[in-house]
């Protein structure tokens, strides 16, 4: 009964990049900097975080219901 869950590094990766353009959204950044660019897509971090977790639910859930 002790199973060893898989794990996505990738998405691990993933999510640290969406929660890096979420964090540059919320930082007082130079509108001449490249920085600015990045920082105007917080809302594409937020979309792609919820359908990344959407996703790694919808793995978990699965995967219980098979397993049993």
């Amino acid at each position: 009964m002790n199973r060893r869950r898989k794990h996505f590094h990738t998405f691990d990766a993933l999510r640290f990049f969406s929660f890096l353009l979420v964090f540059l959204h919320h930082s007082p950044v130079p509108a001449s900097s490249w920085f600015a660019y990045l920082s105007r897509s917080g809302g594409v971090g937020v979309v792609f975080f919820f359908v990344l977790s959407g996703f790694l639910i919808t793995y978990i859930l699965i995967d219980e219901k098979v397993s049993k």
